[in-house]
């Protein structure tokens, strides 16, 4: 299991105002910014103004380095999703000529294309020139000629 709670800045000299950025509202930042990768969110869960936050941000180094692990953590996150998504498709409800609504389960190619030319660019990046649009078929075709024989294997599974 990951961890999904971002590192704590260290504490701080000095006395700290009550109505600043204290320890309580610098953790509520984090934990949500963590959570939902918007900073803006982030502030408004702590009730102070964005403004605020990224002056701290540029003041306090070990804040900064939480802020950047809290990304981290949401964006592993989002990816987690994606490969959900890529793996398992997305439910949706459609009506079909007769009438009746049926769930139909969907898959994202360009989803699948996009997360494999990141994570294996040797293998699927898009190549730049004159045989680009050609490569580019050729490349969605294997990938999606890969994505039915597995589906087809995970149908027979279930059946």
């Amino acid at each position: 299991m990951t961890n999904t709670t971002p590192a704590k800045p260290t504490a701080r000299r000095g006395a700290e105002r009550h109505d600043g950025w204290t320890a309580k509202r610098r953790e509520i930042f984090l934990e949500t910014l963590a959570e939902t990768a918007n900073v803006r969110r982030a502030v408004a869960a702590t009730g102070k103004a964005t403004c605020g936050v990224y002056a701290l941000r540029r003041r306090d180094t070990a804040f900064a380095r939480a802020w950047d692990d809290a990304l981290s953590l949401a964006m592993d996150e989002l990816e987690a999703i994606a490969f959900d998504r890529i793996r398992n498709g997305v439910e949706k409800t459609v009506v079909r000529g007769n009438g009746v609504p049926v769930t139909i389960r969907e898959y994202s190619d360009r989803l699948l294309m996009f997360m494999l030319s990141r994570r294996r660019p040797e293998a699927y990046a898009m190549i730049v020139g004159e045989e680009a649009e050609d490569e580019a078929l050729t490349l969605y075709r294997t990938v999606e000629a890969r994505a039915t024989a597995i589906e087809a294997r995970r149908v027979e599974g279930d059946a």
